[in-house]
């Protein structure tokens, strides 16, 4: 089970009371590349919030990167969240200090100590995204794309388990988008890092097919791609 990042088994998964998905069971593993789709309102962002511990599992079983979602302490969120990942369709770039600096902040922020430590990481996943050359710059003087790279590197500081990317493409144009995903996929084999991806992007999902699993009727559904 040591493969397994994501486990969920007869899970109900909602909010304020209403639940969205019932009776769900899946498991995600290490390296594994996988798709999220369904229509607005089909339970695709309440999954995804679940995860990583905004909405409390509203019943069956579920874990996450070893934590336990039905007994998930509040205080214990901040820990669950440092073995995750996350990329939003929003950058969400602190627009006041430039590339390194958005990077070192997140790692000062989960009490990494020693700037020389911090400087190190901060190369480390810069390099990963192939922005090395643009540490230096403010987040307005970059593209989309190389925004969303750097939003990219920031969900890798802590070497997540678990990358969870809620429609990361959604504001870029498709070349770009080509380019996220090939990154993101790359990031899975590389470093063993079981991706989730939700999207709306056709033309993405057919030039890299993987896993799909679709949130439709109450129920996720495991497609062929």
């Amino acid at each position: 089970m040591d493969n397994v990042i994501v486990m969920l088994r007869e899970a109900v998964i909602g909010h304020q009371k209403m639940p969205i998905l019932e009776g769900i069971s899946l498991s995600v593993f290490r390296g594994e590349f996988t798709y999220l789709i369904g229509k607005t309102g089909s339970g695709k962002s309440t999954l995804l919030k679940t995860l990583y511990g905004a909405l409390p599992l509203m019943g069956g079983k579920g874990q996450v990167a070893g934590f336990d979602l039905s007994s998930l302490h509040r205080k214990n969120i901040p820990l669950l969240r440092r073995k995750l990942g996350m990329v939003f369709q929003d950058f969400n770039l602190l627009t006041d200090r430039n590339v390194q600096d958005n990077l070192a902040f997140v790692l000062q922020a989960t009490d990494w100590k020693g700037k020389t430590k911090i400087m190190h990481r901060v190369a480390e996943v810069l390099e990963q995204v192939n922005l090395s050359a643009l540490g230096h710059k403010m987040p307005y003087e970059l593209s989309g794309g190389e925004q969303q790279r750097v939003a990219i590197a920031r969900a890798l500081l802590n070497k997540p388990e678990l990358l969870i990317a809620d429609e990361p493409t959604g504001n870029l144009d498709p070349e770009t988008s080509t380019e996220i995903i090939r990154l993101m996929r790359n990031l899975a084999v590389e470093y063993n890092t079981a991706v989730l991806f939700a999207t709306h992007d056709k033309l993405v999902m057919d030039a890299f097919p993987a896993r799909v699993l679709e949130c439709r009727d109450k129920k996720i559904w495991e497609i062929s791609n």
